[in-house]
């Protein structure tokens, strides 16, 4: 017995147009994801207008290491716009208990979705609260065609009262960036 394979961390969710039967995604891996010699996995899924689809799936590719050539300096966290509820959300506006976060992420070389590393989740919280945090990066998907932007649309259960949401996002290259906005 080989015991149980467990997935590891997605490390990254987006769409792109298929032409002629053919598509191509590109993203850059965040840099503190753990190497091992394991093989990654691909999932793919293609749907149609006319309601026809496809699933794919590969386990053979090799995550080795850094491009140790790739010079880029990048200091900047991503940008954030924060919203409860709708994007008409001012900061200080009531919102419902039952609520949705919506986070508009934007960075040259993507965000990083992976909880391949401890404390550098994609999340947010109420006021102080950090450790009940809510995960944003399971619900984050790049825009089409794009890795460098993307929304992040998250059901939350807020408290009654004057608070605050917290949201902290890194970047690939492990920049943060942290947003708030009062309720």
């Amino acid at each position: 017995n080989d015991g149980w394979l467990v997935e590891g961390p997605i490390l990254y969710r987006g769409s792109a147009t298929v032409v002629n039967g053919k598509f191509s995604a590109s993203f850059i891996v965040p840099k503190d994801i753990k190497f091992d010699s394991l093989s990654a996995k691909l999932s793919a899924l293609a749907y149609s207008d006319d309601n026809r689809c496809a699933l794919g799936a590969t386990r053979s590719l090799s995550l080795n290491g850094s491009d140790s050539v790739l010079s880029i300096i990048d200091t900047a966290g991503p940008t954030l716009g924060l919203f409860i509820g709708n994007k008409d959300f001012r900061s200080g506006d009531a919102v419902s208990k039952h609520s949705t976060v919506i986070v508009d992420v934007a960075d040259q070389h993507g965000l990083n979705t992976s909880d391949a590393s401890v404390g550098h989740g994609f999340i947010a919280w109420v006021d102080d609260s950090s450790e009940a945090s809510v995960d944003l990066a399971e619900t984050f998907v790049a825009k089409q065609d794009d890795f460098t932007s993307g929304t992040s649309t998250h059901p939350i259960e807020l408290p009654a009262g004057h608070h605050t949401l917290h949201v902290r996002a890194f970047d690939t290259f492990d920049n943060p960036t942290f947003a708030s906005v009062d309720f």
